[in-house]
C-alpha cells in the first residue's frame, strides 16, 4: 500500500469517526477487525457495542481488542469519544510503521513523517480531553496532501519499500504471548501497573 493510500485510509476512518461522533456515538470497539477496504472506500463496522455519548455504561467492564482499548479505560473510567480517538492512534501506528501493536505504546519509527508522528502521539495522548477530536484529525490529514509534505512521504514511501523488501527475504517469526488477547472479550480482574 502506497503512502499516498495510507493518507486516504485514514482521512476515510476520521470522516466515519466524524459521522459517528457528530451523532453522539462512540464506537466503543474500535480496532481493524472493525475496518472493511475496498478500492473507494473504507467502512467502519461492527457496530455492536458502539453507544451514545450520554448512554451511562451499563457495566463497568472492560470490552475489546486489548492493544486498541485507551489506558483510563483500562483503569475503571468510562468509555468516550476520546477512547475511539485512541484507538485511531494505534490503528494509524500499525498502518504506517508496519508493525502490529503488542499491548505497549509502541515507538513510533523515525522514518515516518514528523507531521504524522505528532498527530500519533496527541491521539495517545495519557489525558483523554486533550486528544484530538475525529474533525481535527480528519482535517490534518486532509492538509497533509499539501507539496510541503511530499517530500517527507516519498522518503517514507523509500524507507517502507526498503523494509518490505528486507523482511520479504526473512523469515518473521512472532511469538504472541499465552496470554495475550487479541479477540473481543470483557476482560475481567486486570491489574495494571500505576
Amino acid at each position: 500500500m502506497t503512502w499516498e493510500l495510507k493518507i486516504k485510509s485514514l482521512l476515510y476512518i476520521s470522516r466515519g469517526l466524524i459521522c459517528l461522533h457528530e451523532k453522539g456515538l462512540m464506537h466503543h470497539d474500535f480496532h481493524p477487525g472493525n475496518l472493511l477496504y475496498n478500492a473507494n472506500f473504507l467502512n467502519i463496522t461492527d457496530l455492536g457495542l458502539c453507544k451514545s455519548t450520554n448512554q451511562s455504561s451499563q457495566s463497568r467492564g472492560v470490552y475489546g481488542v486489548m492493544p486498541y482499548v485507551a489506558p483510563e479505560v483500562l483503569y475503571g473510567e468510562k468509555y468516550t469519544i476520546a477512547s475511539d480517538i485512541y484507538s485511531f492512534g494505534i490503528i494509524a501506528y500499525e498502518l504506517l510503521a508496519i508493525e502490529i501493536c503488542k499491548g505497549l505504546r509502541p515507538k513510533i519509527p523515525s522514518y515516518i513523517p514528523e507531521f504524522i508522528t505528532k498527530l500519533i502521539m496527541q491521539c495517545w495522548n495519557a489525558q483523554p480531553e486533550k486528544r484530538p477530536t475525529a474533525k481535527e484529525l480528519f482535517l490534518n490529514y486532509h492538509n497533509k496532501f499539501h507539496p510541503e509534505y511530499i517530500d517527507q512521504i516519498e522518503k517514507a514511501e523509500k524507507i517502507t519499500n526498503n523494509i518490505l523488501a528486507s523482511n520479504a527475504k526473512t523469515s518473521l517469526d512472532y511469538k504472541l504471548h499465552p496470554g495475550a488477547i487479541y479477540t473481543n472479550s470483557e476482560l475481567i480482574n486486570l491489574e495494571i501497573p500505576e
